[in-house]
């Protein structure tokens, strides 16, 4: 018989102690702060072999940004520099050496918190234009509160690419990445579930237990993914484009997935004005369905890029590419402050990932209205479960 002492410490051994317990049947922790866990962070790359990009004549590649509890065993915290997501020859032009950075709360391949693995994943695609690092205020806190988030960069979409290409070169590219990015997201979660045994990844993730978010092209993305794959089981979409858009050409109608879905939207967005867009989605959404409007809220409020340095922001204006509406689309002086905003999204972002894909029944107190009003956010927040 095992002594009761032994048995105790073997336990603690298994369970390395947390300053709080992440939400799950019996724990409901406040999803708008940080989580108990630490965070490491990885980039991947990979490929699927049947997709040939033609101006690359070679593999369709993912590279991709994964976040992930980890132990705490120092290491120096990621700070992303936003000249690395440019070009090379784009900021040799304009003598760039420095752009501002992105300080991160993650520890560059810090080693895995294994012991209460598997976690559930979270699946993040960036905007038209964007990066996969763009909104780091909710990746890195989805995972400090019990997730592996997987983010990839849509290749020809990124940042960069549309550097290379010019303003004049958008259309074309959108088109294809709208087509492309749900497969994308399909592919990334079939690499997932076959990494090889060595990798830190193998057994970490809980499969049954996929959820995916994204921002404008991205909300998109995450909503169609949803449709073609039915491994998603929630979906946040924020500032999406509205449901003739977002529909086209399915395999399964939204409101036929039964899945908790959640729409948010800005009413100062000038891209996808959240009165329009979102309520569109909302009125074709089934049970459980959740909309949030944030009334002083732009496109870029959704972003990591309103607390990007406003200097590198104006010189990217000079390219006329997404990043012009920063400025004066989430990022001015009317729009609602971004750690306001990266508080409100989290509390009902992560709050309902909490709920459905760490059994939490308790975090669904946090979907209120009255939540977010007390941050002093304008908002409206509605729910049919």
């Amino acid at each position: 018989m095992r002594h009761p002492l032994l048995a105790l410490l073997l336990c603690a051994a298994c369970n390395p102690p947390l300053p709080f317990e992440p939400a799950g049947p019996g724990a409901a922790p406040d999803p708008s702060t940080f989580g108990p866990f630490k965070v490491g962070v990885r980039t991947m790359t990979f490929t699927d072999v049947t997709r040939i990009n033609p101006r690359t004549n070679a593999p369709r590649k993912l590279v991709t940004e994964i976040w992930y509890p980890a132990e705490d065993n120092g290491g120096e915290k990621e700070e992303y520099e936003l000249i690395d997501a440019l070009p090379p020859e784009f900021a040799a032009e304009y003598g760039l050496s420095v752009l501002g950075s992105l300080p991160t709360e993650a520890v560059r391949d810090a080693d895995f918190q294994s012991a209460r693995a598997p976690y559930p994943l979270v699946m993040f695609s960036h905007g038209n234009g964007g990066v996969r690092m763009q909104s780091t205020f909710l990746t890195v806190a989805l995972a400090s509160h019990g997730y592996v988030v997987a983010s990839p960069d849509h290749e020809d979409n990124t940042l960069a690419d549309l550097l290379e290409g010019g303003v004049d070169q958008i259309a074309d590219p959108f088109l294809k990445s709208y087509i492309e990015r749900p497969q994308d997201m399909k592919v990334l979660i079939d690499r997932l579930t076959t990494l090889d045994v060595e990798d830190p990844l193998h057994g970490k993730i809980d499969f049954a237990k996929i959820g995916i978010a994204g921002h404008s092209l991205g909300a998109v993305t995450s909503l169609r993914t949803a449709s073609i794959d039915p491994r998603i089981k929630a979906v946040v979409a924020e500032a999406p484009a509205g449901y003739l858009v977002t529909a086209i050409d399915l395999p399964r109608t939204f409101d036929s997935l039964r899945i908790p879905i959640q729409v948010q939207g800005g009413l100062q967005d000038k891209i996808l004005p959240g009165d329009v867009h979102a309520q569109t989605l909302w009125d074709h959404l089934a049970r459980p369905r959740y909309e949030l409007i944030l009334k002083t809220a732009g496109h870029f409020t959704f972003s990591d890029l309103c607390v990007i340095d406003r200097g590198a922001l104006e010189i990217l204006a000079t390219q006329g590419l997404d990043a012009r509406s920063a400025l004066n689309d989430g990022c001015g002086p009317t729009d609602l402050d971004a750690a306001t905003a990266g508080r409100v999204l989290r509390l009902y972002g992560i709050g309902m990932f909490n709920a459905y894909l760490r059994s939490s029944p308790d975090s669904l107190e946090y979907l209120d209205e009255d939540r977010g009003l007390a941050f002093g956010a304008d908002l409206t927040f509605r729910s049919e479960r």
